[in-house]
C-alpha cells in the first residue's frame, strides 16, 4: 500500500489481491446479495484509489480499507432505509420484534436507547470501536477480527473488553457518562 500511495499503480494488484476476498466476504455476509457485495467492493476500491495519498505510510492497510468499506455499507443501508420510507414501508418491524409487540411507547423507547447507544459507540477511540463493531455487530470471531485488524487476538480481546467496559456492557447496563477511554485519542491499545 505504501508504494500504491506513492503513485505506483502496479501495486494496486497486490493490495486488491490481499483485501478483496475479505472485503467481499464481509459485504456478502451483511448484504446477502452478490450484486450489492460486488458493487460495494468496487466502490470501496474507488475510495481507496481516491484517498490513497492520505494513507498513513506504514500503517495497517486492512483496518483503513475496512473502515472505508464499512462506511460505504452503512451508507447503502441508510439509502435503502430512505427508499423504503419513500415507498411507505415500515422500518419499525425489527424494533417491534425486539420489544415484543407494536406498543408505540416500547418502540419509541427502544429507538431512543438505540440512538443513545450509537452516540456512546461513536465516542469510543477508533481502535476500540472498530474491534467492537467487527465482533459484536458484524459477527466476526475474535480471530477473524484480529486478522482483519492486523492485530493479535489478545490485542483485539483487550480492545473489545475496553469497549464493553466503556459502554457499560460488562455490568449489564448502559450509563450516561462518556466512555472512560474516550480521551486517549484513539491510540493503539497494544
Amino acid at each position: 500500500m505504501n508504494a500504491y500511495a506513492d503513485g505506483d499503480d502496479r501495486a494496486l494488484n497486490v493490495v486488491y489481491d490481499a483485501l478483496a476476498p475479505r472485503l467481499f466476504g464481509f459485504f456478502l455476509r451483511r448484504a446477502r446479495s452478490r450484486e450489492v457485495a460486488e458493487d460495494l467492493l468496487q466502490r470501496t476500491f474507488l475510495q481507496i484509489h481516491r484517498h490513497r495519498a492520505n494513507f498513513l505510510r506504514g500503517a495497517a492497510v486492512a483496518p483503513w480499507a475496512f473502515a472505508i468499506g464499512r462506511r460505504l455499507f452503512l451508507d447503502h443501508v441508510r439509502d435503502r432505509g430512505t427508499e423504503r420510507r419513500r415507498l411507505g414501508e415500515r422500518d419499525d418491524d425489527g424494533l417491534e420484534f425486539l420489544t415484543g409487540g407494536s406498543d408505540p411507547e416500547a418502540v419509541a423507547s427502544a429507538r431512543e436507547e438505540a440512538a443513545h447507544f450509537l452516540k456512546r459507540l461513536e465516542l469510543l477511540p477508533e481502535n476500540q470501536r472498530i474491534a467492537f463493531e467487527l465482533v459484536r455487530i458484524d459477527g466476526l470471531s475474535m480471530a477473524e477480527a484480529a486478522d482483519f485488524l492486523g492485530a493479535s487476538v489478545s490485542a483485539t480481546k483487550v480492545r473489545c473488553h475496553r469497549a464493553y467496559k466503556a459502554l457499560g456492557l460488562l455490568d449489564g447496563q448502559l450509563r450516561g457518562e462518556a466512555p472512560e477511554n474516550a480521551d486517549n485519542g484513539g491510540k493503539a491499545d497494544r
